[in-house]
């Protein structure tokens, strides 16, 4: 019988190298099949004849089973991704350079667009959009793709609209509800074909078919989701929402897989390792004591692994807004607002307020550095290169004027301020992304 093939080419390859997969000479990476000494295109014409090879075939080929599960799949095509192409020589990566800023501004319906490196507004890139509330950038479909309160938008590089869907019904709910959806954050498969999309007044996670340009599945999910975060092999979605618990949905089947309980009520964020195997959220304990932890939880496990208490003793409230992971993994950054004691004239209690950006180290979990930012910080967004924050909030109660913050992280001050904004409600960077090798061909079909 005739065997087909077709293997999708899901990313774009950067180079990684990996231990311990399998015994093999150390000279080579484990998906350098050939033994070349690099993995290039003759080793992808090995794997893919052997794609889809279990133990039980005669042919079965035991170097192509790069994770030792006694097949040829998926999960070895993934690792054979990340070797694709030259390898870690020591030398620090290459890392994406911000171009564009994109503000989402809700009141007025409109995304602003800055210029990352001179810091100035492009009104030639202006969007006006019915109640936009996140945006997110495809390098892969090059386009920039917008989650209103009732729409989903897809925008070109010169900010022309491509096409808008209606957001979907909550699948109990068939006909039309009256409460508007409120679309919002949103991450993308490995391939980026299709988009998730946490839709808070409904309770639901949409699944955006980006090719053929319609929703294809709603997926019921808990209170008031917000924040959301792919692996990167894309088999697991997690989402955050304003309830005791973070719903996991599988990222492959597209449906509900389990939920991991939390022992406060979540603010709706959550990050995960670049390697997968921790998240990060925070949640409002309900006790005696004021509490806001920051968490790293196992996934597997569903156990906090380590604690950062944000509350400091003088706090009179504390509220943790936004949260970030840096590209490697090292850092986490949240946003902080808190109300303080302020000093007291004739007797009279007065507070202030103070926001902040607190930058958390992930392996010890301890706080390098808190940055004052205005008296109000809100969602926010770190450059890939980890060398400046933009911070939406506002500067005091006496100036209670919306802005971005923009923070240097390098020497720890904020160096500037873009005004004139109604309510900032998210900030996207755009990169220019640095050459990394690619497959060749999008299809291969074997014969």
């Amino acid at each position: 019988m005739t065997k087909y093939l077709c293997i999708p080419i899901l990313m774009l390859l950067a180079s990684s190298a990996l231990t311990g997969v399998r015994a093999q000479d150390p000279e080579f990476s484990p998906a350098d099949f050939d033994q070349n000494g690099s993995v290039e295109f003759a080793d992808f014409i090995i794997f893919a004849r052997g794609y889809g090879k279990s133990r039980k075939d005669a042919d079965f080929d035991p170097q192509l089973d790069l994770n030792q599960n006694d097949e040829v799949d998926f999960a070895d095509f993934i690792v054979f991704a990340k070797n694709y192409g030259p390898q870690d020589d020591g030398s620090d990566p290459p890392v994406s350079t911000p171009k564009f800023i994109y503000i989402v501004d809700l009141l007025v319906g409109k995304i602003e667009v800055m210029d990352a490196k001179s810091n100035l507004m492009r009104p030639d890139l202006l969007v006006e959009l019915s109640q936009p509330r996140g945006v997110a950038y495809s390098s892969t479909n090059e386009r920039i793709y917008v989650a209103g309160v009732d729409s989903f938008y897809a925008l070109t590089l010169s900010s022309e609209k491509d096409y808008s869907i209606p957001l979907s019904d909550p699948p109990d709910e068939p006909g039309g509800v009256d409460n508007p959806r409120g679309g919002f954050r949103m991450v993308f498969s490995p391939d980026q074909k299709f988009a998730f999309v946490t839709e808070e007044f409904v309770s639901q996670v949409e699944i955006i078919d980006l090719a053929n340009r319609e929703s294809v599945k709603q997926i019921t999910v808990g209170f008031a989701p917000l924040g959301i975060t792919i692996t990167e092999d894309g088999t697991r979605v997690y989402v955050a929402t304003k309830s005791r618990s973070i719903t996991v949905l599988d990222g492959i089947e597209q449906t509900w897989q389990d939920s991991i309980a939390i022992d406060g009520v979540g603010i709706g964020r959550v990050e995960i390792s670049p390697d997968g195997v921790t998240l990060y959220t925070a949640m409002e304990m309900q006790t005696s004591t004021p509490s806001v932890p920051l968490v790293a939880i196992d996934p597997e496990t569903k156990s906090v692994i380590q604690t950062y208490e944000v509350v400091n003793s003088e706090d009179l409230s504390t509220q943790v807004s936004d949260l970030s992971i840096s590209a490697d993994g090292t850092h986490l950054y949240a946003s902080v607002s808190r109300v303080v004691p302020a000093a007291q004239a004739g007797g009279v209690f007065t507070a202030d307020l103070v926001g902040s950006l607190l930058i958390i180290e992930t392996k010890n979990f301890t706080k390098v550095s808190e940055i004052q930012v205005g008296g109000q910080a809100s969602n926010f967004s770190v450059s890939p290169d980890g060398k400046t924050a933009y911070v939406a909030g506002f500067e005091s109660l006496q100036n209670p004027v919306f802005q971005v913050f923009i923070v240097d992280l390098e020497s720890e001050m904020v160096i500037g301020s873009i005004f004139g904004f109604s309510l900032p409600v998210d900030v996207e960077i755009r990169s220019e992304k640095p050459v990394i090798p690619t497959l060749p061909v999008a299809n291969i079909a074997i014969f």
